[in-house]
Protein backbone atom coordinates (compact mmCIF):
# COMPACT_ATOMS: atom_id res chain seq x y z
CA UNK A 1 0.00 0.00 0.00
CA UNK A 2 2.81 2.19 1.00
CA UNK A 3 4.13 2.14 -2.81
CA UNK A 4 0.66 2.60 -4.33
CA UNK A 5 0.45 6.14 -2.22
CA UNK A 6 4.30 7.03 -2.98
CA UNK A 7 3.32 6.25 -6.32
CA UNK A 8 0.55 8.22 -6.86
CA UNK A 9 1.96 11.13 -5.01
CA UNK A 10 5.03 10.90 -7.41
CA UNK A 11 2.59 10.99 -10.19
CA UNK A 12 1.10 13.93 -8.93
CA UNK A 13 4.35 15.91 -8.48
CA UNK A 14 4.96 15.20 -12.05
CA UNK A 15 1.84 16.05 -13.55
CA UNK A 16 1.70 19.70 -11.59
CA UNK A 17 4.95 20.15 -12.84
CA UNK A 18 4.34 19.12 -16.20
CA UNK A 19 1.26 21.29 -16.16
CA UNK A 20 3.14 24.27 -14.54
CA UNK A 21 6.28 24.51 -17.00
CA UNK A 22 4.82 23.28 -20.57
CA UNK A 23 0.86 22.65 -20.81
CA UNK A 24 0.10 26.01 -18.70
CA UNK A 25 1.12 27.92 -21.85
CA UNK A 26 -0.94 25.43 -24.69
CA UNK A 27 -4.32 27.44 -24.82
CA UNK A 28 -6.90 26.59 -26.98
CA UNK A 29 -9.95 29.36 -27.09
CA UNK A 30 -8.02 31.03 -23.81
CA UNK A 31 -8.79 27.96 -22.21
CA UNK A 32 -5.68 25.51 -21.01
CA UNK A 33 -6.42 21.82 -19.81
CA UNK A 34 -5.99 21.46 -16.36
CA UNK A 35 -4.16 17.56 -16.29
CA UNK A 36 -3.80 18.04 -12.19
CA UNK A 37 -7.26 17.28 -12.06
CA UNK A 38 -7.43 14.38 -13.92
CA UNK A 39 -4.77 12.38 -11.80
CA UNK A 40 -7.47 12.13 -9.52
CA UNK A 41 -10.01 10.87 -11.77
CA UNK A 42 -7.80 8.26 -13.21
CA UNK A 43 -6.81 6.82 -9.70
CA UNK A 44 -10.38 6.89 -8.69
CA UNK A 45 -11.16 4.50 -11.62
CA UNK A 46 -8.75 2.14 -10.14
CA UNK A 47 -11.28 2.08 -7.72
CA UNK A 48 -8.85 2.84 -4.87
CA UNK A 49 -11.29 5.62 -2.82
CA UNK A 50 -7.88 6.73 -0.59
CA UNK A 51 -5.55 7.10 -3.37
CA UNK A 52 -7.73 8.59 -5.25
CA UNK A 53 -8.52 11.43 -2.48
CA UNK A 54 -4.96 11.80 -1.74
CA UNK A 55 -3.68 11.82 -5.32
CA UNK A 56 -6.38 14.52 -5.80
CA UNK A 57 -5.57 16.54 -2.86
CA UNK A 58 -1.88 16.63 -3.77
CA UNK A 59 -2.10 17.26 -7.17
CA UNK A 60 -4.58 20.11 -5.83
CA UNK A 61 -2.71 21.78 -2.92
CA UNK A 62 0.59 21.60 -5.42
CA UNK A 63 -1.62 22.96 -8.28
CA UNK A 64 -2.95 25.61 -5.83
CA UNK A 65 0.62 26.91 -4.95
CA UNK A 66 1.41 28.19 -8.22
CA UNK A 67 -2.10 29.48 -8.92
CA UNK A 68 -3.09 33.12 -8.07
CA UNK A 69 -6.50 31.39 -7.13
CA UNK A 70 -8.01 30.83 -3.38
CA UNK A 71 -5.62 28.39 -1.74
CA UNK A 72 -7.93 24.36 -1.93
CA UNK A 73 -9.79 25.48 -4.45
CA UNK A 74 -8.13 22.73 -6.78
CA UNK A 75 -7.42 20.70 -3.71
CA UNK A 76 -11.25 20.10 -2.58
CA UNK A 77 -11.91 19.60 -6.52
CA UNK A 78 -9.62 17.24 -6.67
CA UNK A 79 -10.62 15.68 -3.99
CA UNK A 80 -14.57 15.38 -4.98
CA UNK A 81 -13.30 14.15 -8.56
CA UNK A 82 -11.49 11.28 -6.60
CA UNK A 83 -14.45 10.65 -4.60
CA UNK A 84 -16.55 10.20 -7.30
CA UNK A 85 -14.93 8.52 -9.97
CA UNK A 86 -13.87 5.89 -7.12
CA UNK A 87 -17.42 5.07 -6.49
CA UNK A 88 -17.59 4.26 -10.50
CA UNK A 89 -14.16 2.34 -10.01
CA UNK A 90 -15.47 0.05 -7.35
CA UNK A 91 -18.16 -0.63 -9.35
CA UNK A 92 -16.17 -1.46 -12.63
CA UNK A 93 -17.29 1.30 -14.41
CA UNK A 94 -14.45 2.63 -15.63
CA UNK A 95 -12.42 -1.10 -16.14
CA UNK A 96 -10.28 -0.31 -19.38
CA UNK A 97 -9.91 -4.05 -20.25
CA UNK A 98 -13.94 -5.24 -19.89
CA UNK A 99 -15.74 -1.84 -20.15
CA UNK A 100 -16.44 -0.63 -24.07
CA UNK A 101 -13.51 1.47 -25.50
CA UNK A 102 -15.63 4.38 -25.25
CA UNK A 103 -16.90 4.42 -21.40
CA UNK A 104 -13.12 6.17 -19.97
CA UNK A 105 -13.26 8.57 -22.44
CA UNK A 106 -16.54 9.82 -21.87
CA UNK A 107 -16.46 9.79 -18.44
CA UNK A 108 -13.37 12.20 -18.64
CA UNK A 109 -15.53 13.96 -20.78
CA UNK A 110 -17.94 14.87 -18.41
CA UNK A 111 -15.32 14.88 -15.64
CA UNK A 112 -14.01 17.78 -17.55
CA UNK A 113 -17.47 19.52 -18.49
CA UNK A 114 -17.71 19.96 -14.58
CA UNK A 115 -14.34 20.24 -13.51
CA UNK A 116 -13.98 23.97 -13.96
CA UNK A 117 -17.80 24.51 -12.67
CA UNK A 118 -17.25 22.67 -9.42
CA UNK A 119 -13.85 25.15 -8.95
CA UNK A 120 -15.50 28.00 -9.62
CA UNK A 121 -18.03 27.11 -7.21
CA UNK A 122 -15.44 26.34 -4.94
CA UNK A 123 -13.67 29.08 -5.00
CA UNK A 124 -16.60 31.70 -4.69
CA UNK A 125 -17.19 29.52 -1.19
CA UNK A 126 -13.72 30.78 -0.02
CA UNK A 127 -14.48 34.17 -1.65
CA UNK A 128 -13.40 34.32 -5.19
CA UNK A 129 -15.75 35.36 -7.44
CA UNK A 130 -13.66 36.82 -10.33
CA UNK A 131 -12.70 33.52 -11.77
CA UNK A 132 -13.52 32.97 -15.00
CA UNK A 133 -15.55 35.80 -15.71
CA UNK A 134 -15.44 35.91 -19.64
CA UNK A 135 -14.06 32.04 -20.40
CA UNK A 136 -15.72 29.44 -17.84
CA UNK A 137 -17.57 28.04 -20.80
CA UNK A 138 -14.27 27.56 -23.35
CA UNK A 139 -12.87 26.19 -20.08
CA UNK A 140 -15.68 23.48 -19.72
CA UNK A 141 -15.76 22.43 -23.33
CA UNK A 142 -11.72 22.61 -23.48
CA UNK A 143 -11.18 20.47 -20.63
CA UNK A 144 -13.76 18.02 -21.55
CA UNK A 145 -12.07 17.32 -24.54
CA UNK A 146 -8.59 17.41 -23.07
CA UNK A 147 -10.29 15.03 -20.55
CA UNK A 148 -11.74 12.45 -22.86
CA UNK A 149 -8.25 12.35 -24.91
CA UNK A 150 -6.20 11.67 -21.53
CA UNK A 151 -8.43 9.77 -19.64
CA UNK A 152 -7.32 6.43 -20.97
CA UNK A 153 -3.85 6.86 -20.53
CA UNK A 154 -4.00 8.31 -16.92
CA UNK A 155 -5.90 5.59 -16.09
CA UNK A 156 -3.76 3.00 -17.27
CA UNK A 157 -0.96 5.21 -15.21
CA UNK A 158 -3.34 4.43 -12.28
CA UNK A 159 -3.55 0.94 -12.45
CA UNK A 160 -0.08 0.80 -13.06
CA UNK A 161 0.70 2.70 -9.97
CA UNK A 162 -1.93 0.42 -7.78
CA UNK A 163 -1.05 -3.15 -9.86
CA UNK A 164 0.87 -4.22 -6.63
CA UNK A 165 -2.02 -4.39 -4.26
CA UNK A 166 -3.82 -7.41 -3.80
CA UNK A 167 -7.31 -7.84 -5.79
CA UNK A 168 -9.51 -7.64 -2.58
CA UNK A 169 -8.00 -4.06 -1.61
CA UNK A 170 -8.77 -2.47 -5.25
Amino acid sequence: MMQARLGAVLVAVVLVALQVVAISDWRIGGAVIVVPWMWAFALGLTGQRLLAILGGVVAGVLFDAYLATPFGASAVLGALVGLAASALGREGVGDLDSAAWWVTPGLGLMTGLFAPLVFVVAAAVEGSTHLYQNGLVPSMIVNALGFAVLARPLTRLGFLVTSRLPREVR
